[in-house]
C-alpha cells in the first residue's frame, strides 16, 4: 500500500510537475491551454511562484496528493473577495 502526503506546492515541485504537464499535453490541452507542447519549465517555476503568494495571502491554496513523485491528483481552494470559498478536485 502507498502512502499518501497532501501539502503545498513548493518550488521544488517545479520539474516534476513541468514533466507531468507535457507528457499530458495530448489529453489534457484540450481543457487546459496552458498545457500545450511548448509549456516551459520557466513557466511551471512562474506558477509555483504564484501559488506560493496566494497561499502565504491565504487566498487560494493548491494541495497536490503525493504517491512517491508529484503525479496528482490535487485539491484546489479558493477564496473571493466576497469571502466565499471553491473547492475543486482534479485527477
Amino acid at each position: 500500500m502507498s502512502a499518501y502526503k497532501i501539502r503545498l506546492y513548493q518550488q521544488r515541485d517545479a520539474e516534476e510537475m513541468h514533466a507531468a504537464a507535457l507528457e499530458s499535453v495530448v489529453e489534457v490541452y484540450p481543457w487546459m491551454a496552458w498545457c500545450h507542447e511548448r509549456y516551459s519549465l520557466d513557466e511551471a517555476r512562474q506558477w509555483m511562484a504564484v501559488q506560493e503568494e496566494l497561499a502565504n495571502q491565504g487566498m487560494a491554496m493548491n494541495l497536490p496528493v503525493f504517491t512517491g513523485i508529484c503525479t496528482g491528483p490535487s485539491i484546489h481552494a479558493a477564496r473571493s473577495d466576497r469571502r466565499r470559498s471553491a473547492v475543486a478536485f482534479g485527477l
